[in-house]
């Protein structure tokens, strides 16, 4: 559960860094101007963002449907319009691939797809939050570095994130 926290967080941060990466420039630009240098660039390929030993250096993915990432795409899914929310590279020295994926089909016809993928190491759980109002569902196995699926709904159809960490 931990490691799936680990990884649910990173791919937080990695999109709430692609949204705001110049907001965060600036910031942390004035905060430790002297100690510091910080790096911070936002373009069509990726996103790279360096504040001391820590970093995000992350490239868009151009087609998420070729990456492996350890476990199939959902059947007759569809790769997210949204360019940023597929990519690969390192997040605090972390290497990591995600791809999102969408379909029509229910959390649980997705999730019980990716259960029947892991096998019988196959475990899932939701990650909620009342204070930020998300409610999403993880599936992944108790094999090391195993892939992580997190699921969730929105008004235009189910999300499905494959994440392949390399931690």
């Amino acid at each position: 559960m931990d490691r799936v926290k680990k990884i649910f967080g990173i791919i937080v941060v990695v999109l709430v860094l692609v949204g705001v990466g110049y907001a965060i420039y600036s910031a942390s630009n004035g905060t430790r101007r002297g100690e510091v240098k910080t790096t911070a660039e936002v373009n069509d390929e990726g996103l790279q963002l360096l504040y001391g030993d820590l970093g995000t250096d992350i490239k868009y993915t151009q087609n998420p449907a070729q990456v492996d990432y350890g476990i199939k795409q959902y059947p007759g899914s569809l790769p997210s319009a949204q360019k940023e929310l597929s990519f690969q590279g390192t997040v605090n020295k972390s290497q990591l691939s995600v791809g999102t994926f969408t379909t029509q089909d229910s959390i649980d016809k997705v999730t019980s797809y990716y259960k029947a993928q892991l096998g019988q190491t196959a475990k899932s759980g939701d990650i909620t939050s009342n204070k930020y109002g998300f409610n999403y569902r993880y599936i992944t196995s108790e094999v090391s570095n195993s892939p992580v699926v997190i699921v969730y709904r929105t008004t235009t159809g189910t999300i499905i994130h494959l994440t392949r960490p390399g931690l």
